[in-house]
């Protein structure tokens, strides 16, 4: 009778330890600081509501960040060239999962590329004509942090599944490609992107925290229904490895192109706090 109990609780803790494991590895990401709200310790970025604060529930944990980053490229039918890139944005975690919002991006030095045709957002007047000012600015950006494929059904890994806070109404942005607006194209981007990020912890690690990270934009081999013409598809295509292909929907004057590509790289900063993001 002993043996068989002592078999019964073996296997009651075998299935315990199985199943902690696999509630570990598919653990929503999240974002970490050395210094929770409601703790003052190292631990995950606080949700509203978690503790009460001089008799009042906490609000939302948010870090300010700012990214900056070298040459960028928007590849398809349209294709841009920016020598560099600028942003602001927060961190937060709502829902047990880890998100960003309130991200505007600046890209400087934009023009069709191969050309010197400037594309920019805004025209300044010079000499009683309106000239481009070859900068490109995006609306507010907000996306989930998740993970996502290169192939449907492929290996997951940790992404930013990034959109406009307007949603397609307005999409990542707008702006015109030529040197006065008397005849420049007319530029709209939306649809989603994938942006990959480097560094995740695979389980929190205090002595791990950064001041700073890094994100990525990368291209692959073209995916059917998600490539440009050149036959490149953005490198991270799918939500959970599954559903439809996720890619910048370009249209120029009216007309949607092929799907986009996007390719760069960014270090983000948070000041003095020190980050990381968890799977």
């Amino acid at each position: 009778m002993r043996r068989i109990r002592t078999m019964a609780l073996c296997l009651v803790a075998m299935f315990a330890i199985t199943a902690s494991v696999a509630a570990s590895a598919s653990a929503t990401p999240r974002f970490y600081s050395s210094s929770n709200t409601c703790t003052k310790k190292f631990g995950i970025l606080a949700e509203k509501g978690e503790c009460i604060i001089n008799g009042v529930p906490n609000k939302t944990q948010e870090i300010a960040f700012s990214e900056t980053g070298s040459e960028a490229l928007l590849k398809g039918a349209l294709k841009i060239t920016c020598v560099s890139k600028t942003g602001k944005g927060k961190i937060f975690n709502e829902g047990g999962r880890a998100k960003i919002k309130k991200l505007k991006l600046v890209y400087s030095d934009c023009k069709k590329t191969g050309t010197t045709t400037p594309c920019g957002s805004k025209f300044v007047t010079v000499e009683g004509k309106e000239q481009n000012t070859g900068k490109i600015n995006t609306e507010a950006i907000k996306g989930d942090i998740t993970r996502g494929s290169e192939k449907s059904g492929g290996t997951l890994a940790v992404v930013e599944n990034l959109t406009g806070e307007k949603g397609e109404t307005k999409g990542f942005t707008t702006f015109y490609c030529g040197k006065e607006k008397v005849g420049s194209i007319k530029v709209i981007v939306k649809g989603h992107i994938l942006t990959g990020r480097a560094g995740v912890l695979a389980a929190p690690d205090e002595t791990k925290l950064s001041t700073k990270g890094e994100t990525f934009n990368k291209q692959q081999a073209g995916v059917t229904g998600c490539q440009e013409a050149a036959g490149f598809s953005q490198q991270y295509l799918f939500v959970e490895g599954t559903g439809p292909c996720q890619f910048l929907k370009v249209t120029e004057n009216g007309t949607e192109l092929e799907p986009s590509v996007n390719v760069d790289s960014n270090e983000v900063k948070f000041g003095t706090k020190k980050i990381e993001l968890v799977e």
